[in-house]
C-alpha cells in the first residue's frame, strides 16, 4: 500500500505543477507521513518547480495533523529543507484527531487550517468555540497563519473575521471547481 500511495502523491505533484504553470495562482498539495518518511519529496517538488517555471513560494504543503509521526530529526530536517526551498508548510485539520502542542511549536508550520467540525458549528456549540479561541491564540504567539475550513454561511464569516482568523475557505464562497477561474 505505502508504494501505491507515493505514486499517488507523485501524481499529484506532477499535475499539480502542470495545471498551475502560466499562473499567478498560489495552491497547496496534500502530503502524508509516508512521503515525508519515504524521503523523496524535495526531489520530486523542486523537480516539477523547474520544470513547469513555478517559485516554490506559492505551494503550500498539507499534511494531515499527524504530527506525532513527525518528530525524529531527518523528518524535521526534510521539513526544514522544504521551507529553506521556499515551500510553505501547513497542518490540514487541526484540533481533528491527537493534537500535540509541543510538536507543532518544534516544526513551526506557516499555516494551520482549522478542522472544519469546529468551524461549522462555531456559532452553536460553546465547545467548538472555546477549541477554536485556544487555536488562534496559540497561531498568534507562535506567528503561524490561521485558515478556517467548512465557512459554508456568511454568519459563521462574520464570526471568523471577529476571531482575527487570517484565511477562510468554504461553500460561502463558492463550491470547487475542476477549471481555474
Amino acid at each position: 500500500m505505502t508504494g501505491t500511495l507515493s505514486l499517488v502523491t507523485k501524481s499529484v505533484i506532477e499535475q499539480s505543477f502542470k495545471k498551475f504553470s502560466n499562473t499567478d495562482y498560489e495552491f497547496s498539495i496534500n502530503i502524508t507521513s509516508t512521503d515525508l518518511h519515504l524521503g523523496y519529496l524535495e526531489d520530486q517538488l523542486l523537480k516539477y518547480a523547474k520544470r513547469y517555471g513555478i517559485s516554490p513560494l506559492k505551494v503550500s504543503l498539507e499534511m494531515l495533523e499527524d504530527i506525532n509521526t513527525l518528530n525524529t530529526p531527518e523528518i524535521l530536517a526534510q521539513l526544514n529543507s522544504l521551507r529553506y526551498h521556499g515551500f510553505k508548510i501547513s497542518i490540514d485539520d487541526f484540533g481533528s484527531q491527537s493534537s500535540n502542542f509541543s510538536r507543532l511549536l518544534e516544526f513551526s508550520p506557516d499555516y494551520i487550517k482549522i478542522d472544519g467540525s469546529f468551524i461549522k458549528n462555531i456559532l452553536t456549540d460553546k465547545k467548538s468555540l472555546v477549541i477554536v479561541e485556544a487555536i488562534v491564540l496559540l497561531c498568534k504567539k507562535s506567528n503561524i497563519k490561521i485558515i478556517a475550513e467548512f465557512v459554508h454561511n456568511a454568519d459563521v464569516q462574520v464570526k471568523v473575521d471577529e476571531l482575527g482568523i487570517d484565511y477562510s475557505q468554504g461553500y460561502c464562497f463558492g463550491e470547487p471547481k475542476e477549471e481555474l477561474q
